[in-house]
């Protein structure tokens, strides 16, 4: 992932993945047809939940019923992908990347908030991330209205 200003020129590289895939356990082999495969995901998915402290109050994320996103890549030996939205109303809080290949079903953890953000599957923790605060990271890289720094 990198960033180009349009008239400046700077840049910005990722240095690494923010997306770690793990395997999914108890997952079941992947269905034959795309199809099948999104109600698999949509089932997957169910397994995890959410929640975030904001301003003293912990509150529930709820899953949203479509995919941000559906995708598969050959050349990375992905037969199936989607991005799902657990959410805070309709803000999206974390998001839950499940694929398939080869070698059956793997998932990974997305944050996409700034507040305190628990997140587990089959009721056990797999993701905690703290309350964001600006200045509190070093790679240059801020959300939520923050300033992107770019080196020149």
């Amino acid at each position: 992932f990198s960033l180009k200003h349009k008239t400046e020129k700077v840049r910005w590289d990722a240095t690494e993945s923010g997306l770690e895939l793990k395997p999914l356990p108890d997952a079941p082999k992947p269905e034959g047809t795309a199809a099948a495969r999104l109600t698999q995901m949509r089932q997957l998915v169910r397994r995890f939940a959410a929640t975030e402290t904001y301003n003293g109050d912990t509150i529930e994320s709820r899953l949203l019923a479509q995919p941000m996103d559906r995708y598969q890549s050959e050349a990375d030996k992905i037969t199936d992908g989607a991005i799902f939205a657990l959410a805070n109303g309709t803000n999206p809080e974390i998001g839950i990347v499940l694929e398939c290949g080869a070698n059956g079903w793997v998932y990974g953890v997305v944050r996409m908030s700034g507040a305190e953000s628990k997140v587990t599957l089959d009721g056990k923790q797999v993701a905690v991330y703290e309350k964001f605060t600006p200045g509190s990271r070093t790679d240059g890289a801020y959300a939520n209205g923050w300033k992107i720094e770019l080196g020149k």
